[in-house]
């Protein structure tokens, strides 16, 4: 094995969602989150009827959601309000939205 190869193999990691590091339970959801390659990645999870100011809110005690998100919808449909009044509907395995350090309002997903 090659120098850069075994320095690659060393760096490798495998994770799956099947063993979350971290899950976080809120009403009509949840978040399970994983640290691998020196970052935390997210799968969230949410019921019909999910809302951020009646699920999160009140658990985080802010206005709207300050983390950073980039993320890649599998089902549903995610509709996004900004601080700002900027709207977004992601639909599934379509869209990747970048919703960083612009604070949001509210979001709902849609079953489709």
């Amino acid at each position: 094995m090659t120098a850069l190869a075994k320095q690659i193999a060393e760096k490798a990691e495998l994770k799956s969602f099947k063993t979350p590091d971290e899950v976080r339970e809120f009403p009509k959801g949840r978040l399970e989150l994983m640290k691998i390659g020196g970052a935390t990645i997210g799968r969230a999870i949410f019921e019909p009827g999910w809302r951020w100011a009646t699920s999160v809110q009140p658990i985080a005690k802010t206005s709207s959601c300050e983390a950073p998100h980039f993320q890649y919808h599998i089902a549903g449909v995610l509709r996004i309000r900004m601080d700002d009044g900027t709207e977004l509907s992601t639909p599934s395995k379509k869209s990747i939205a970048r919703l960083a350090y612009a604070r949001r309002r509210r979001a709902s997903p849609r079953r489709i």
